[in-house]
């Protein structure tokens, strides 16, 4: 699993003499940007084949609230208020809490 927006890197199981991925795409790693199952064939040096899959899941973006006004003038404040149950917080002001 990766948060929305990132992306993961899948690794077939090594030793074989060819990769093939469910797009086409060659070689034993696949980088995944979204969330679905990412299927694999290999083969080996005695022509062998085998297949596998890994299912992906994409972990939703917190999201906040804001308590307050939308706009302000300089000088005045609004309120972010980050969901409860993470292990830690950081905001792009370089704050914790």
């Amino acid at each position: 699993a990766f948060c929305q927006g990132a992306s993961v890197t899948l690794q077939a199981p090594a030793g074989y003499a060819s990769y093939q991925w469910g797009d086409g795409s060659q070689g034993s790693v696949l980088e995944a940007s979204a969330a679905g199952q990412y299927s694999y064939t290999v083969t080996d040096n005695n022509g062998c084949i085998g297949v596998g899959s890994f299912d992906v899941t994409a972990n939703a973006l917190p999201g906040f609230e804001i308590i307050g006004g939308l706009s302000y003038c300089y000088g005045q404040s609004t309120l972010l208020v980050a969901p409860a149950g993470y292990a830690s917080y950081l905001w792009n002001d370089g704050s914790t809490a």
